[in-house]
């Protein structure tokens, strides 16, 4: 049904039957009061808005039979912290899908998303890490991820060049290999824990061949 509980503020939580299968359109918008959303393995589909500007939210766990979240389901989120996805099936993230959810500071995404629409992390201020499980990279648009210039993506071993020349992936600030050493990534040379002149020096050698 739609808009089945829409803008009920004091509602503090949902318990999904096991058998549950989908959610309408805007069917929890405005539900101020939700703090966390655990949604069965049963459910396979989310409306547009379901979830949007539940501002006390703060968790989700994403159903494994799940393909797909639409637009706007959970845009405007503004407590919401924590997103798991699990062992999920999820094809595709829909437009302006996280919009606005400016608590979120890491988000993973699963190896079986393929593709990831525009504004999906729209407005995210606080979004600095990606983590991508996926060895191909997904189809994005240019303003999928509008704060790339400013955020680590992580990607598979292996996968660093693959991305590097991917429409719109190569633009994020810094791409890296899940499992690189460490020190090769915050310039600690040596491995000592401590930036010093020494790994400057180690790098300078590196770099011309001594």
């Amino acid at each position: 049904m739609l808009n089945i509980f829409f803008s009920c503020s004091g509602l503090a939580s949902i318990d999904f039957s096991n058998s549950a299968t989908n959610i309408g359109n805007y069917a929890f918008y405005g539900c101020s009061g939700l703090s966390s959303i655990d949604f069965p393995n049963s459910m396979t589909d989310i409306g547009k808005y379901a979830f949007s500007r539940c501002t006390g939210l703060t968790s989700i766990t994403i159903s494994n039979k799940l393909t797909s979240l639409e637009e706007s389901v959970f845009a405007g989120c503004t407590g919401l912290t924590h997103v798991d996805f699990q062992n999920s099936s999820l094809m595709s993230i829909g437009k302006s899908a996280f919009s606005g959810c400016n608590s979120l500071t890491s988000i993973e995404i699963p190896n079986s998303v393929t593709s990831i629409d525009s504004y999906a992390f729209k407005s995210c201020e606080r979004l600095r890490k990606i983590t991508m499980k996926c060895q191909t990279p997904p189809t994005i648009q240019s303003e999928s991820f509008p704060d790339r210039t400013l955020q680590t993506l992580y990607v598979p071993k292996g996968c660093k060049s693959v991305y590097e020349e991917a429409d719109y992936w190569w633009q994020f600030k810094e791409i890296v290999e899940e499992n690189a050493p460490q020190s090769t990534i915050n310039g600690d040379m040596n491995g000592d824990g401590i930036l010093t002149i020494t790994d400057v020096m180690l790098l300078i050698n590196i770099i011309v061949g001594k």
